[in-house]
């Protein structure tokens, strides 16, 4: 901070080179001044503010000096005159150094055209962390994508569809942000003894312990990440998933205080970006989980029904019912869903989504005022479960390399990455939320397992599944294989219905060495075009009084 202000009257900045030519010009008449006459803290030096090395941009740095400013900031108004109707920012990194005494830096700058000057100016700072728009997360406003549609959430480079103002679990590994109290990069608390316990686990290792304990993320930094498994089975370029949980107390005097948000955990799924040094990124790769759960919406629009409309969007009434739960493939509260706003086109577009405002559920309204920004089924409390037959699941996701510009008449590929999912991998993990603890800042107990089969519920599976261990249909229960009616491709839609959608017939596959088993009385109905494939060396067992029901055909009883 400098005791001395330069004033540049009736500047005009038009163009990159002019901001650099003002930004040299400043340099150039601080450089005149004594050194110790720039810092206006008492015992401070230039060299009170070199505390990190920087190795190359993106990667994590040493925390030692390296005789380069760790940030020096020069901020003036831009004149709203230039907004061109734009809100956001931008941001632009140049290489070359700037000196300032005998310290020097890089020329990184931004624009803000917002009211919001401090969140924007914490997102276009965020891009020199992580990267350019492709590490978009929590609300994608451009870049390569992993969805048709948006996706809402938190982190430090999310957008205007945010429903938290925090970075993620995600955010402070890739950037080695940890507690310094703290031996592992993830960890929680044991549930015996509250010793610190590493807690980057993959499904199906051993656990020394089964019940962890989650203190306030923000304060404390636990996390939870499980690396899902199978992705690789059928696709063997695809990206890696992990599912993480963090416990969101929004703590009173933290970042997150906020007494209209959901206080509990929250489940969010990793896509790739698994790396700590430089790689390729997609838009939403930190995809939050809705505890309402997912389902096939219809949607459409009311204009009298909104207090107000913006002119790129229209805002949508999102309308579903208990039969249409679609667990692996559906949309949840938290996105901006994928459709096909030009249905002459056949094709999904470039940021071809719609913002939905209200929400319908059996025919009654139990949500208003666009809940991607936010809603109480963001968090999840003491006595849910994450499970194989729960809704949301604990099986991957489904993704499709996608474009995300402004203009939706640029065209999503033809077909997916060869990197991307496309196939729904059955598990066994489970993770129940146990107990909290109000009078320790709300930390919550939680525990996992892998070997929960049970399907012990009605359900509705939808798109290609995959059994690679066991699914056993407890008694009295049923599994319907449906059309799924939620967007998993841009292109080629089948009519169902009458109604163009864009997503294939369901197939069911038991692999090699897998176990299907109905309980007695119990049900599968396989209908809609859906398949059910059992491999040479898989075993599909039929209890007494259970029922097999292919489509219109006879029963298999």
């Amino acid at each position: 901070y400098c005791r001395k202000m330069l004033h540049l009257s009736q500047v005009n900045i038009n163009n990159e080179d002019e901001y650099s030519y003002y930004i040299d010009t400043v340099i150039k008449y601080m450089n005149r001044w004594p050194a110790d006459s720039i810092i206006t803290f008492h015992g401070l030096q230039l060299s009170n503010f070199d505390n990190w090395s920087f190795s190359s941009q993106y990667t994590q740095h040493n925390n030692c000096s390296d005789n380069y400013l760790d940030m020096f900031a020069i901020v003036w108004r831009r004149n709203s005159k230039f907004r061109d109707n734009r809100d956001g920012g931008q941001s632009h990194y140049y290489s070359r150094n700037i000196p300032l005494h005998n310290l020097s830096g890089v020329n990184y700058w931004m624009n803000i055209y917002t009211d919001n000057v401090a969140g924007c100016m914490r997102h276009e700072f965020a891009h020199d962390l992580l990267g350019g728009n492709s590490y978009h997360t929590g609300g994608a406003g451009a870049g390569v994508g992993n969805f048709l549609s948006n996706i809402g959430g938190y982190s430090i480079l999310s957008s205007f569809n945010r429903n938290l103002y925090s970075c993620n679990g995600w955010d402070r590994w890739r950037l080695g942000w940890k507690n310094p109290d703290n031996q592992y990069d993830i960890s929680a608390r044991s549930a015996t003894d509250g010793s610190e316990v590493e807690a980057d686990l993959v499904y199906g290792e051993t656990l020394t312990e089964s019940e962890f304990v989650l203190r306030d993320f923000i304060k404390y930094g636990d996390a939870i990440r499980i690396k899902l498994p199978y992705l690789q089975t059928l696709r063997p370029n695809a990206k890696n998933q992990y599912l993480w949980i963090e416990n969101h107390q929004l703590l009173p005097g933290s970042i997150e205080e906020d007494d209209s948000k959901p206080k509990g955990i929250r489940f969010n799924i990793q896509i790739g970006n698994d790396q700590q040094d430089v790689f390729a990124s997609r838009t939403n790769y930190f995809v939050p989980l809705s505890s309402f759960g997912n389902y096939d919406f219809d949607y459409f629009c009311n204009p009298a029904n909104v207090p107000f409309l913006e002119p790129r969007r229209s805002y949508y009434t999102a309308a579903t019912q208990t039969q249409s739960a679609n667990p692996f493939t559906g949309y949840h509260l938290s996105m901006s869903p994928a459709i096909d706003t030009t249905p002459t086109d056949n094709v999904i577009g470039s940021k071809e989504y719609v913002d939905v405002w209200n929400v319908l559920y059996n025919g009654e309204e139990i949500l208003t005022g666009h809940p991607v920004f936010g809603s109480p089924y963001d968090a999840f409390y003491v006595g849910q479960s994450l499970r194989l037959a729960s809704n949301p699941p604990s099986t991957p996701l489904i993704t499709y390399n996608s474009r995300f510009y402004i203009n939706r008449d640029i065209q999503n590929p033809a077909n997916p990455g060869s990197d991307d999912n496309r196939h729904i991998f059955l598990n066994g993990l489970r993770i129940d939320i146990v107990e909290q603890y109000p009078e320790d800042e709300g930390s919550i107990k939680v525990r996992i397992r892998w070997d929960d089969f049970d399907v012990d519920r009605d359900v509705r599976w939808c798109d290609s599944i995959i059994l690679t261990e066991q699914v056993i249909l407890k008694t009295g229960h049923t599994i319907t294989l449906d059309q799924g009616r939620t967007p998993v491709q841009p292109n080629n839609p089948m009519t169902f219905n009458n109604k163009s959608i864009f997503a294939d017939p369901t197939v069911f596959t038991c692999m090699d060495g897998s176990l299907f088993k109905q309980e007695p009385l119990t049900t599968v109905n396989v209908i809609n075009n859906s398949t059910l494939e059992v491999e040479s060396g898989a075993t599909y067992e039929v209890g007494d009084n259970a029922v097999l029901n292919i489509g219109e055909g006879p029963l298999c009883t």
